[in-house]
């Protein structure tokens, strides 16, 4: 790693650099620590990375003026003698939600997921010019994809006839929903926390355009497995303080559904040895749901019943 502090000028004062725990990405992510004790986040990939980065960046940027807690982007750049590109930014102080939960109380948890909840609804609010094909079309041709290898890999779950039933009759939602800015990784795992308050959203690397409800397909998976308070503030905070309208769980329930049998070909592919916790987490989605026979989850009505 100390290679970088002489491939990127920007950090070769730096008195340290700590590389984090990788993802899936091909990026190296590593916290450089400056001579004035300054803390920058560097992210680094291969060259061909650089133009995808630079989308990335100037997202960042207006999303930062437009009030989203994230971290300042201070240059896109790349060394080509050593085919890389990578990214500088300020570095948002804490640790990831996910990692922190169990310590945060009941109400801090509620806290967090509300001001996570605000900062995605004006990340939805970003407005953006695109000229993308209808989000039905990408949506249900993706979906598509992934049926095919879920079939052709031979995979099952306890409930997939139900699930697979439930999408099919459930499409015809998506007729002219808005192509709009996605983070489409909002997750416990891309949240930060600091002295037990929110501080901010991290990795825009993902996104996309489509329906801003699809955001939330990760809530279903990840989010409130680690805490029903957090998932239930941010669809609260989400919804300017009150609980959703009744038209938003459709639309969750079939984002939710199309995202079992995405998740379920993901895994098998590119992380295997998770195969059997998907699964498990999978058939907890589908007693939430009854089978879908629930749009609204019993996690959601459980807890606004307490």
């Amino acid at each position: 790693m100390g290679s970088l502090l002489h491939y990127v000028p920007e950090v070769r004062n730096a008195r340290a650099i700590q590389l984090l725990a990788g993802g899936f990405s091909e990026d190296t992510v590593s916290v450089v620590t400056m001579e004035n004790g300054l803390k920058l986040l560097l992210k680094s990939g291969p060259l061909e990375g650089l133009s995808r980065k630079k989308e990335v960046a100037a997202h960042m940027m207006k999303l930062k003026r437009h009030g989203v807690h994230c971290a300042d982007v201070l240059t896109v750049d790349s060394c080509p003698d050593h085919n890389l590109a990578y990214t500088l930014t300020t570095f948002i102080e804490g640790t990831t939600i996910r990692e922190n939960m169990h310590s945060l109380s009941t109400k801090e948890q509620w806290n967090a997921g509300k001001d996570s909840g605000e900062d995605l609804i004006l990340i939805h609010s970003y407005d953006v010019s695109v000229d993308h094909p209808s989000w039905k079309e990408r949506a249900v041709a993706k979906h598509r994809r992934y049926e095919v290898d879920f079939h052709r890999l031979g995979l099952h779950f306890t409930k997939t006839q139900e699930v697979f039933a439930f999408i099919e009759s459930h499409l015809h939602l998506m007729n002219d929903r808005p192509n709009q800015f996605q983070h489409d990784d909002f997750h416990v795992g891309n949240l930060i926390v600091n002295d037990s308050t929110y501080a901010g959203v991290i990795d825009f690397d993902r996104f996309d355009w489509g329906d801003p409800w699809h955001d939330f397909t990760k809530l279903a998976f990840f989010s409130q497995e680690c805490s029903s308070a957090f998932a239930v503030g941010q669809l609260y905070g989400y919804f300017s303080g009150n609980e959703p309208p009744a038209n938003f769980w459709p639309f969750y329930s079939l984002y939710t559904a199309m995202g079992i049998i995405s998740a379920m070909v993901w895994t098998n592919k590119m992380n295997p040895e998770n195969a059997a916790a998907m699964r498990q987490r999978i058939d907890r989605i589908c007693i939430e749901h009854d089978d879908f026979r629930l749009y609204k989850p019993k996690w959601f009505t459980h807890y606004e019943q307490e």
